[in-house]
């Protein structure tokens, strides 16, 4: 999409939402009679999600059913005259159906364009300047719509109390809205459990999410800090280990205990036991924890072969510890562009990285 369509885009977005939004709200909402400001859309948008998730869905549906009735009605006619629009009715047949693939598809991308520009609303786009951390992050969505989602606690003072990435399964319009509940249940059970253990609320945000999405064929990894002065306690939901560069060792090595594996279950299926176990390590100044989603270690180069965490810890080993954490992501993204080449994104690719102060 070029410069002109995002604009054109977040206009319409922005008089739908900030101006009167009857019509927007009256066409995903029939029973809905409101006008609305932006922070009243947004709530009622995540209190109206599934809502808005079966009617995205269903215009995704409506398009692959109409080019399949197109591809059935051409094999169906390509050994007749009707092929070369000698039946009337044939040219009549086709042509309806052509328009209603085209009028699907423009409803469809025009809800495709309104749930990107609703995602970015909800994503922040620099890091927070707190007290405590030097903060940088890097964000590429493999399609319009991202199933990663971040968020960073800060209390008033401006100090850092936590932090999640979690990533979404599959690709496409219904990932990219969980990507919003995700977030939503992440912060708001954080900030409600502030004194739990981390495990403990973890096992919180997987009740909310069964409660939403135990019915929706996805689920939800994730890793979840919390800080507290000089001690970080961490829990993850079959998310990739965070890792650590330590100022006293000078390399660096996965964020765990040694020989114990702290990736409890997927996020959102009730298959799995509910039950996530936290853990707490020292950090002094100048520690460096690099955070990212599961992209980073497995894309593959034109040759297949992926970038692995071997190639990342040999990365951040390279790192110094006069470097800011902005350089330090400039450091690392650029060892794993150079290695992917032209090779594309096969996922979503976040990567986080903070330096204590």
């Amino acid at each position: 999409m070029n410069n002109n369509n995002d604009n054109n885009v977040e206009n319409l977005v922005n008089n739908l939402i900030d101006k009167k939004t009857n019509e927007f709200i009256d066409k995903l909402f029939p029973d809905n009679k409101l006008t609305i400001t932006k922070d009243e859309f947004l709530k009622f948008f995540e209190e109206n999600y599934f809502h808005l998730l079966s009617h995205v869905i269903e215009k995704e549906k409506t398009v692959q059913s109409l080019k399949e009735d197109v591809k059935e009605w051409r094999a169906e006619h390509s050994n007749s005259l009707a092929l070369q629009f000698d039946n009337e009715r044939q040219k009549l047949e086709l042509k309806k159906l052509n328009h209603e693939l085209s009028a699907s598809k423009k409803i469809f991308e025009t809800d495709m364009q309104i749930a990107q520009m609703v995602q970015k609303s909800f994503l922040i786009s620099s890091p927070p300047e707190i007290n405590d951390f030097d903060i940088a992050f890097c964000y590429y969505p493999y399609a319009s719509v991202s199933g990663d989602f971040y968020d960073f606690y800060v209390d008033k003072k401006g100090h850092l109390l936590g932090l999640t990435l979690a990533d979404v399964s599959g690709h496409g319009i219904a990932s990219g809205l969980l990507t919003t509940l995700g977030k939503s249940i992440f912060s708001n059970v954080f900030m409600n459990y502030l004194s739990t253990p981390l495990g403990k609320v973890m096992e919180q945000i997987n009740d909310r999410l069964i409660t939403e999405i135990n019915n929706i064929d996805e689920y939800i990894t994730g890793i979840l800090f919390r800080f507290n002065d000089d001690i970080l306690e961490v829990v993850s939901a079959a998310h990739p280990d965070a890792i650590i560069k330590s100022s006293r060792s000078n390399c660096a090595k996965k964020l765990k205990p040694d020989d114990i594996d702290i990736q409890g279950h997927f996020l959102g299926e009730s298959m799995f036991p509910n039950s996530y176990k936290s853990y707490k390590f020292n950090i002094k100044n100048q520690d460096i924890i690099l955070i990212y989603s599961d992209c980073l270690v497995e894309n593959r180069n034109k040759d297949e072969k992926p970038y692995t965490e071997d190639k990342l810890m040999a990365s951040l080993d390279q790192v110094t510890f006069h470097m800011t954490s902005q350089e330090i992501i400039d450091k690392v993204i650029g060892d794993f562009m150079t290695f992917k080449g032209d090779a594309p994104l096969s996922d979503d690719l976040t990567v986080i990285v903070l330096k204590k102060k």
